[in-house]
């Protein structure tokens, strides 16, 4: 999926939505009503994380197991940008969002699908 399609998509869906989108892009699955870390822990729900600085932390931590760095800037005007880079591809990924914490989940997002086309 390219960029323009993952934003296109993430436009239409709900926080929860995001956070489960997200969730499975790294690894987490959805069994019956719980879901499942990658580590095999459950949990009712996966992390908040595109409404929480907590949330926005896992997936920096996530990211950041990958090789991927992160900048992150937040502007009074222009709400708040996220670009990962990656040393190994050449390209970035970048998101725009009201939030830290979305904009960061949506730059990841793009990153991760990036490394699995």
């Amino acid at each position: 999926m390219t960029h323009e399609q993952i934003e296109h998509r993430w436009a239409k869906m709900s926080a929860r939505e995001k956070d489960a989108e997200v969730a499975e892009a790294f690894g987490w699955a959805c069994i019956g009503s719980h879901w499942t870390r990658p580590d095999g822990t459950l949990t009712p729900f996966p992390a908040q994380f595109t409404t929480t600085y907590g949330g926005m932390e896992l997936v920096i931590a996530e990211m950041m197991k990958k090789g991927w760095d992160v900048d992150i800037l937040i502007t009074a005007r222009q709400g708040c940008s996220a670009v990962f880079r990656h040393d190994t591809i050449p390209s970035r990924s970048t998101a725009r969002a009201d939030t830290a914490p979305e904009a960061v989940a949506l730059a990841a997002l793009k990153a991760v699908a990036e490394t699995k086309e």
